[in-house]
């Protein structure tokens, strides 16, 4: 990518959106930005996040992107001073399971690339290796995770707990985050180098030597010229493809938690 003198158009103003014009500025240079959405920024799907992260996946593919990710928010918050309240407590499963030799293959499963080193199985009541999450600070905070499966070490440790739980998978990459103050951070990082905020709805998208948006807001159109055109409209992502003949491998489920019997999981606030 050729850097400085290129522009780029972002449809979408939601986390990812964001977080795109961020890194195109800072990292490669982009020498016009434009960022287009309907409403506010942070303001659909970006305002309904649980705001929680965690390392913990079930392949490692997953697992070393999330570590690159969470690399990034610590470069942040080092950057801004911790201002989007970035902690570390870490995630907790708990089941009432005894036999979670499935769960525990999973684990090898996601953190294959040091199994050993960030895998720590407590079956005893003294687990004197494991650290309890008693601070929320990040820095310095243990990484891997623990598998705690002395109910002695579960009660003193999750005294909240049903005191049926028999093992608890404690992720200890992981925390919250306030994502509106995230988002925030970057936007106002990336005006400060120009960034220019475009309000209304795409309408139409053409590809001839570069790309021509049509936005419509309330009835004022205009168009917006780009070399580059990012697609992170969220939900909205296969319409605004349409305009360019192309669908993406993306769908929508709307979910929700009810009836957990038995496996919870937490964000150890």
């Amino acid at each position: 990518m050729r850097s400085g003198c290129q522009t780029a158009a972002i449809i979408g103003a939601g986390i990812a959106g964001i977080a795109t014009a961020y890194y195109l500025s800072r990292e490669q240079k982009i020498g016009r930005i434009s960022l287009i959405d309907t409403g506010q920024p942070m303001a659909f799907t970006s305002a309904q996040s649980g705001e929680n992260y965690r390392n913990w996946w079930p392949h490692p593919t997953m697992t070393a992107f999330t570590d690159l990710s969470i690399d990034l928010m610590e470069d942040l918050a080092r950057e801004c001073g911790n201002r989007f309240a970035l902690t570390r407590r870490g995630y907790a499963l708990a089941t009432r399971r005894v036999e979670i030799g499935d769960v525990i293959e999973t684990l090898f499963s996601g953190y294959s690339s040091d199994p050993d080193g960030l895998i720590r199985v407590h079956d005893t009541s003294g687990g004197k290796s494991y650290r309890p999450p008693t601070s929320a600070e990040w820095e310095g905070a243990p990484d891997g995770v623990d598998v705690i499966m002395s109910t002695d070490l579960i009660r003193k440790t999750f005294p909240n707990f049903s005191d049926d739980i028999r093992a608890v998978v404690h992720i200890r990459r992981a925390g919250d985050i306030s994502g509106q103050q995230l988002g925030q951070y970057m936007l106002d990082q990336t005006r400060d180098q120009g960034l220019e905020r475009v309000r209304g709805t795409v309408c139409g998208l053409e590809c001839s030597n570069g790309f021509c948006i049509h936005v419509d807001d309330g009835g004022e159109r205009r168009t917006v010229e780009t070399d580059i055109v990012v697609n992170a409209a969220g939900p909205l992502v296969n319409e605004v493809g349409s305009m360019l003949d192309y669908t993406l491998p993306v769908r929508n489920v709307l979910e929700f938690v009810s009836g957990l019997v038995d496996v919870a999981q937490t964000s150890i606030l």
